[in-house]
């Protein structure tokens, strides 16, 4: 059976949501430990089997040729979860990606490579087709680099400066969890080494947001609730960890994971975050008037995505620095 959120009616899309979100959360378990169980499941061996379920076209629960969907529907499909997908089993490093047969890798990478190479919205969504591509390229596939290129392209020229990045014309949160998560990401993946002056303007931005964007959060590491898709919550944060990745991060490692942490306990610490052990979609609890369309009851799980911070190595500066509260120690400065 997939992966299924209370309440949700059975169908390939939110199937597919519930897998990829929830598997951001997984995947970093599974690179410090790929024997990791939870309720008496080991999670490398179930996720393996909920990918395949949902990617191999003689699976019952195959989600669709995402191709030939996007045809009927006018607009690009699995795009968002695929990318998904595509980072989890880069932070899972080998233990996931390894333990997929030939074949079975044939039937992961085929599926994300349709993806990755499909239609795609002129937003945020660039960082998915991207991550997708730059992942199977680690993985020894052909991709198409000059996609890459304009993607990339694109993405740059919708900086605005000071480290934020126009989203369709908006200025919210999504600066941080989607153009100033992914960048790092990619940086780190596959851009250093194959596109270096690419990467070395992403990181750029990303350093020069660093200067103002950790003043968005209280004292206590809590933030406001600013704009749309609020119900990702401390995925506001990953950013602060992203930043590690880069080889020159500029954000004061021990501030940084001060807000994460804080930000963290700001939704960890309530009841009414949670009902039945699920995420609810609004902010501090439940609340379907800060609910966009096109969330999903899955949809608070790019929560899961500030738990990149757990493939940090155990050396890095994010998690040797004693935490500080940075600039509220002279706020009038």
């Amino acid at each position: 059976m997939p992966i299924r959120m209370p309440g949700d009616s059975p169908g390939a899309s939110v199937n597919l949501e519930a897998l990829s979100r929830t598997f951001m959360l997984a995947a970093p378990l599974l690179a410090e430990n790929p024997d990791e169980e939870v309720a008496g499941l080991r999670l490398r061996d179930y996720y393996a089997g909920q990918i395949l379920l949902a990617l191999d076209p003689t699976s019952r629960w195959y989600v669709g040729d995402p191709l030939e969907i996007a045809r009927k529907r006018g607009r690009p499909t699995g795009t968002v979860d695929g990318a998904a997908i595509a980072l989890g089993l880069w932070m899972a490093g080998p233990q996931l990606w390894d333990s997929f047969a030939d074949a079975e890798q044939a039937v992961v990478g085929s599926w994300l490579h349709a993806v990755a190479h499909g239609r795609t919205n002129s937003h945020n969504f660039r960082w998915f087709n991207v991550t997708m591509a730059s992942f199977l390229a680690t993985k020894g596939w052909e991709i198409d680099t000059v996609m890459v290129e304009d993607h990339l392209q694109n993405l740059l020229a919708y900086y605005a400066g000071d480290g934020w990045y126009r989203d369709a014309g908006n200025f919210d949160f999504y600066s941080s969890w989607a153009f100033q998560f992914y960048a790092p990401v990619w940086c780190a993946m596959y851009g250093n080494e194959h596109m270096p002056e690419a990467a070395a303007l992403l990181a750029a931005n990303h350093n020069d947001l660093m200067c103002t964007y950790p003043a968005l959060f209280g004292r206590d590491g809590t933030m406001p609730m600013w704009g749309r898709s609020i119900c990702y919550r401390s995925a506001a944060t990953v950013l602060l960890a992203s930043a590690f990745l880069l080889n020159e991060p500029s954000v004061d490692p021990g501030w940084a994971r001060r807000i994460c942490s804080g930000s963290l306990l700001q939704f960890l610490t309530r009841d009414d975050v949670f009902t039945d052990g699920v995420a609810t979609l609004g902010f501090t609890r439940a609340f379907p008037p800060v609910v966009q369309s096109y969330s999903g009851t899955a949809s608070p799980y790019w929560w899961s995505k500030l738990f990149l911070a757990l493939c940090l190595p155990e050396d890095s500066p994010f998690w040797t620095a004693m935490e500080n509260e940075g600039g509220w120690e002279s706020p009038g400065r």
